[in-house]
């Protein structure tokens, strides 16, 4: 068993070698230049960009009178009926 598990390992090792050697090492510099290439550049500004969130806020919600008019419409129309309403109530109490 354990011939059978030290060729897996040694076989192993020879696969992944020549990948290792393929692909080179590179160092640290090279590999913060090469992710650099492969990110979008980012410029930041704090005032365009808070100005930029705040607008975008705004547009997104509607003014209090907008909100307050689409919920109204949403009601349904109320009749008061003094004689109705009463024998409404009066109907509720007794259940």
């Amino acid at each position: 068993m354990k011939k059978f598990l030290s060729s897996i390992v040694l076989a192993s090792a020879f696969v992944t070698a020549p990948v290792f050697a393929v692909s080179g090492v590179h160092g640290i510099s090279e590999q913060m230049q090469a992710q650099q290439t492969q990110l979008r550049p980012q410029a930041f500004n704090f005032f365009s960009d808070r100005y930029r969130q705040l607008t975008a806020i705004k547009a997104a919600r509607p003014k209090f009178k907008v909100q307050l008019d689409s919920q109204t419409e949403l009601l349904r129309k109320q009749e008061f009926n003094p004689i109705s309403d009463v024998y409404v109530q009066t109907r509720a109490r007794h259940y």
